[in-house]
């Protein structure tokens, strides 16, 4: 388990008491399975708080002395780096990607990932968000897309419920003249760097993801 101070942390549940880092672990998995990725376990008061780890200016737990955040989702990952992807870390979560400067449409950003033997980013979780860069004013297409009337992830996957709010900025998405079906990730300032809603023809830097 990784121990990283950096992040943000959100409360998944209120905290119990726990004699160990290795009970707190056991009973978050024992709460909310496949939920529990990261614990918050505080030795001085042996307290547990199962978190969700949180980027930017979303509300924050409060920390107390004698926190520490571990991560439960270590891996291990190789990443081509002659082809310019590089390793990526943040809040327990670890992807290679690569930041691709060209500006190009949404198909042709995603087809440019494919030949690359890769896929647009799909930042779906509260920790694979928090690998989206916030130290530069950037516009990256992400690989999220309007179908219908709802927003589906290129991989097929719907967007979970529970993490529909977070991802967007506010008053996102507006479909502005019914025309934005393709989504940026939109980096302005840090109470705005979220996702937006955009037209597929417009030309962004775009983010491939390693398969």
């Amino acid at each position: 388990m990784q121990n990283d101070m950096q992040c943000r942390k959100a409360e998944l549940s209120p905290p119990w008491t726990s004699s160990s880092l290795v009970s707190c672990v056991a009973g978050c998995k024992e709460r909310f399975q496949n939920l529990c990725n990261n614990v918050v376990y505080n030795k001085l008061t042996s307290t547990c708080t199962p978190v969700h780890p949180m980027a930017f200016s979303d509300p924050e737990l409060v920390s107390q002395p004698g926190d520490e955040l571990f991560s439960l989702q270590d891996k291990e990952l190789t990443c081509d780096v002659a082809a310019g992807f590089q390793l990526q870390q943040a809040c327990g979560a670890a992807s290679c990607l690569l930041f691709n400067k060209t500006k190009t449409v949404f198909a042709e950003a995603q087809a440019a990932c494919e030949a690359a033997g890769s896929t647009l980013f799909i930042p779906d979780t509260f920790e694979r968000f928090a690998l989206l860069p916030v130290n530069a004013i950037k516009q990256y297409w992400v690989g999220l897309k309007r179908s219908d009337n709802s927003f589906v992830w290129v991989n097929g996957n719907s967007v979970d419920l529970s993490f529909f709010n977070f991802m967007w900025a506010e008053r996102q998405p507006d479909n502005y003249k019914g025309i934005e079906d393709c989504v940026i990730y939109f980096f302005k300032h840090a109470t705005n760097n979220k996702l937006h809603d955009y037209p597929c023809n417009h030309e962004h830097e775009f983010i491939c993801e390693q398969n």
